[in-house]
């Protein structure tokens, strides 16, 4: 006794006993431990108590192997209004060996992510049964502990070391297990009243909002809303009318336009244009023949002054040399225009060859024809209509005829050479 004195006196000056190092239970756990013996009457007290709390348990034991000396039917506790899982882990709870064997139970639940409250514990003895509670080194162990640790040794007026230690002191195991029973009741009544709390705001606030709105669909401000709706109707309406009207003129102008454009286009105009184009070709390879001509008509009229020039004055010795260098100037001179001219003619003859070549006239030549309506060129068959008066132009003339049927080709064209050959 003079040891557990001792002990005690030592362990309360580090701490170990404060208060504010101790730590609630959580406000809602789903897992707890249990370190007992699995053959004493400690766990089935525990159980019992959990399940008549209204709680359906999913109860492990480690080792699997004591499972069999658990006392306990674990199916009839799975019956409840919320579930908890237990996780008992057997352990020698008097002797030599149990502070051991206690200590390996803390360990093994302080290791599992799962268990969130530790309830470590045996039912009432004599002292010396409840001896290896005052072991030092089980109480520094449940200090060091990570989650809560509930004491419940003995009997109400037992006191043990653990017990002093631990977070939260349990007269007896069933006190132990009545306490976590509470727990979870105050956690459900709490949710209970605060679905209470919610349904009756939430019917409140309805209620309010229902008054509010029928008092603004009662409001007279609202009366006007149809028929300003009805207004806003017929100008959205007006303003439709408008828009298409506006598009329909649009597509007439066009159209009218599409009309004066096809008839410039016409099959005469478009042969006047190329004979006109013709003669502008014609007309620029005569005006630069002329052009040439003239300018080397001056470099001889130059050359001449010059060579008169010469021969009337002093330097008549150096007047061989001097002619010769004209005659050859005058030779390349009269040369590089005949060359370009020459090239030129050729670049102008070619393009006039194509020119006629893709004209109307070499076309029609070609055994082609351009037939024609009042409305414009005929390119399909849906360019004309049964009756509809036609214009044909061959390669001397006009043929006019009238349209009797159509029928589409039953293939494409053969490939027609369009170059020159």
């Amino acid at each position: 006794y003079q040891q557990y004195l001792e002990l005690k006196e030592r362990l309360a000056r580090e701490g170990l006993f404060a208060e504010e190092r101790k730590r609630p239970l959580p406000l809602f756990f789903q897992t707890i431990g249990v370190v007992t013996s699995l053959e004493g009457a400690a766990v089935r007290d525990i159980l019992s108590t959990l399940h008549q709390g209204g709680l359906a348990l999913a109860v492990t034991c480690e080792p699997p192997e004591k499972e069999a000396v658990l006392k306990v039917d674990l199916s009839s506790l799975a019956q409840g209004r919320s579930s908890l899982r237990v996780v008992l882990h057997h352990a020698q709870v008097q002797g030599e060996a149990a502070p051991e064997e206690l200590i390996r139970g803390l360990e093994a639940m302080d290791r599992r992510d799962d268990v969130e409250v530790v309830i470590i514990g045996r039912g009432g003895g004599s002292i010396e049964d409840l001896w290896a509670f005052n072991d030092e080194r089980l109480a520094r162990r449940a200090a060091a502990m990570s989650k809560p640790v509930i004491s419940a040794v003995g009997h109400e007026k037992d006191e043990s070391i653990l017990d002093l230690v631990a977070d939260i002191r349990a007269s007896t195991p069933t006190r132990a297990a009545e306490i976590v029973v509470r727990r979870r009741r105050d956690l459900t009544t709490r949710l209970d009243d605060d679905r209470r709390r919610l349904d009756e705001l939430g019917r409140r606030h309805l209620q309010q909002r229902r008054l509010q709105w029928m008092a603004l669909a009662n409001h007279r401000a609202l009366a006007s809303v149809p028929r300003v709706l009805n207004d806003h109707r017929m100008d959205l309406q007006q303003r439709m009318f408008q828009l298409v009207e506006a598009c329909r003129a649009r597509i007439r102008d066009r159209s009218r336009r599409f009309q004066r454009l096809s008839e410039a286009l016409s099959p005469h105009r478009f042969l006047v244009l190329h004979r006109v184009q013709r003669e502008r070709w014609r007309n620029g390879i005569q005006r630069l023949d002329l052009q040439a001509r003239e300018i080397l008509n001056r470099c001889r009229q130059r050359f001449s002054t010059a060579h008169a020039r010469f021969q009337a004055g002093p330097g008549r010795p150096h007047l061989q040399k001097i002619s010769e260098r004209f005659r050859a100037a005058e030779t390349q001179l009269a040369r590089a225009p005949a060359q370009t001219m020459q090239e030129r003619v050729r670049n102008l003859q070619e393009l006039r060859h194509r020119l006629d070549y893709s004209g109307p006239d070499s076309i029609l030549a070609r055994g082609f024809t351009i037939t024609t309506t009042r409305r414009g060129f005929v390119t399909s068959i849906r360019d004309v209509r049964p009756g509809e008066p036609l214009q044909t132009r061959v390669r001397d003339g006009w043929i006019h005829s009238q349209t009797t049927s159509s029928q589409p080709a039953p293939g494409p064209l053969p490939e027609v050479d369009h170059e020159p050959r």
